[in-house]
């Protein structure tokens, strides 16, 4: 498996011919004014999303004037600019808005994207390669189909293919089925609805399923855990299919696009929708009093194609030493995915061009990786490090020794929080130091995030296995903050930290300005700092774990 080097010219990206500055302000320009380029007499519109405005929220400027840490790392961390990075990040916007919505990888939103990376950095300098791997896409060979037959009168629920108030949606990677007549079982319901999101746990044990009758629909209400862990223990207890509904606060009531990322292990059979709390309350109403049956039909299939890494790099530093800086690229199908992980792309994008446009040459070498088919079960970042196993078998004379991941740095109920515990490879106690001497020389306050949270979820994972140390910083997910976390960062106790995680509104207003500003200042201390240091004797430091708040 060999990574093959490209020449590119133009990927018919708004502006990709002319200098980086002129291209920036072409993506900048106002929400809705609809601009035209022509690529080898292809002419494509393209609806340009607006610049979020900075000059109405407190952000500092973060330009420092003291040393943090064995490297002056501040000429880069002045250059890597909020203004910067949102230029990418509209640019995402962009090109999710001409592409249905969404960047997810097998889809025209995730080459566009793949393509505005590449160009990008062929004109900071870099030496870019694609790197092609499998990936399963799933689609739908027709309309499904979802109604109440009894208790009578039967009722027929209108497919949507969209977030939207009512109707149902079929989940990316569910199974093939036609059920007539099943009986509908409802699981550990909360309805009405609890007051506050993710007080629900429907279907996360599987306890919840003790009472279950095999053969039967599950009827799941969404929060307290991932679609799915419910889908799995609904599959284990039997369940000929899933239907899922939205958990029931003010903002937790339509129909939404869910994206389970890969095929469910024993779940080919097993057709998994979505409805809103509406249906969802209806349904569980009536089964308490009558024996609800419903007819089912989805008709899907799992086709195989192709995708690609996009890996980026300069001639210069030590090949025995190399810091791999990564973050996905793609994102959801229901979604733009801006805070997921646009936010985290865009960031290393820019790291990576002031790097070079500062002339900095590092002792170490960096390989800036953006990887695909990470909503697909972690496929870019394993694949990529199947590949450099294969290679250094082969006799490749790089070494990996370093890996620093972002993931979700500007969630809008924002915390500060480095990934790291003691069951992380040597070096990644260095590595995690980092964060908390910059987010210390700040003054800001900051958590950790045990092993047990993050891995598995995202692309440090393959790093990791391989006794590779990491480092990474993250902002929140769908969970909910906490009141002490509250206190510490401000925002909404009790709410999530990202309400829009894998949803239609995880879009360019979908970002806390003020953490992306900040967590951008030190990913690019992290970066500058691992590029000059001797990374044999600064990884040796593993001293000071457990002084953060």
């Amino acid at each position: 498996m060999n990574a093959s080097k490209i020449e590119i010219d133009n990927f018919g990206i708004p502006g990709a011919s002319e200098p980086r500055s002129d291209f920036e302000r072409h993506m900048l320009r106002g929400y809705g004014r609809k601009t035209t380029s022509k690529n080898k007499n292809t002419e494509t519109n393209h609806l340009v999303v607006e610049n979020i405005a900075i000059a109405d929220q407190k952000i500092e400027r973060n330009v420092q004037s003291a040393q943090i840490g064995p490297i002056d790392t501040q000429e880069l961390r002045n250059s890597v600019t909020l203004d910067g990075v949102l230029s990418h990040l509209n640019a995402f916007q962009s090109i999710a808005n001409a592409n249905g919505g969404n960047r997810a990888s097998g889809y025209s939103g995730y080459t566009a994207s793949r393509d505005y990376v590449v160009q990008t950095m062929l004109q900071a300098g870099y030496n870019v390669t694609l790197q092609e791997l499998p990936i399963d896409r799933w689609q739908l060979n027709g309309p499904p189909i979802f109604s109440k037959v009894s208790p009578k009168p039967r009722e027929e629920f209108n497919y949507v293919t969209k977030e939207a108030s009512s109707g149902f949606t079929v989940a990316f990677f569910s199974g093939s089925n036609s059920l007539k007549g099943v009986k509908l079982q409802g699981i550990n319901l909360t309805i009405p609805s609890g007051e506050l999101p993710n007080d629900s746990t429907s279907g996360c044990y599987e306890d919840d399923f003790s009472e279950f009758e095999k053969g039967n629909v599950a009827l799941i209400q969404r929060g307290g855990c991932s679609q799915y862990e419910k889908i799995i223990n609904a599959i284990t207890a039997g369940a000929r299919a899933v239907v899922l509904f939205n958990e029931g606060q003010s903002d937790q009531t339509g129909t939404i696009v869910i994206d389970l990322g890969k095929a469910v292990e024993n779940g080919a059979d097993v057709p998994v929708l979505f409805t809103s709390y509406e249906i969802g309350e209806q349904l569980a109403k009536e089964s308490l009093s009558h024996d609800v049956r419903v007819d089912i039909f989805v008709n899907c299939s799992i086709i195989q194609t192709t995708t690609d890494n996009v890996i980026a790099e300069i001639d210069a530093g030590s090949k025995e030493s190399v810091v791999v800086i990564t973050a996905h690229l793609d994102s959801v199908k229901g979604g733009p995915g801006i805070n997921d992980n646009g936010s985290g792309s865009s960031v290393i994008l820019e790291t990576a061009i002031q790097l070079a446009a500062l002339g900095i040459q590092p002792k170490n070498k960096l390989k800036f990786v953006w990887f695909a088919a990470e909503e697909n079960g972690l496929d870019g970042s394993y694949f990529f490090m199947e590949d450099y196993i294969s290679r250094k078998a082969d006799g490749i004379s790089e070494t990996f020794v370093a890996n620093l991941n972002f993931d979700m740095v500007a969630s809008p109920n924002a915390a500060r929080v480095i990934s790291y515990d003691e069951k992380l490879p040597t070096g990644s106690r260095a590595l995690a130091k980092l964060f908390e001497d910059f987010y210390d020389s700040k003054d800001l306050p900051w958590e950790y995030e045990s092993a047990d949270s993050f891995l598995g979820v995202t692309d440090y994972d393959p790093f990791y296995e391989q006794d590779i140390p990491g480092g990474s910083i993250f902002s929140g997910i769908d969970t909910n903050k906490s009141a002490a976390q509250a206190l510490m960062y401000g925002g909404n106790a009790s709410e999530p930290f990202d309400k829009c995680y894998h949803k239609e509104c995880d879009d360019i207003y979908n970002l806390n300005l003020e953490y992306l500003s900040q967590n951008a200042q030190a990913i690019a201390h992290a970066v500058m700092t691992t590029a000059m240091v001797d990374l044999n004797e600064f990884l040796d430091d593993n001293t000071g774990f457990n002084r953060g708040p």
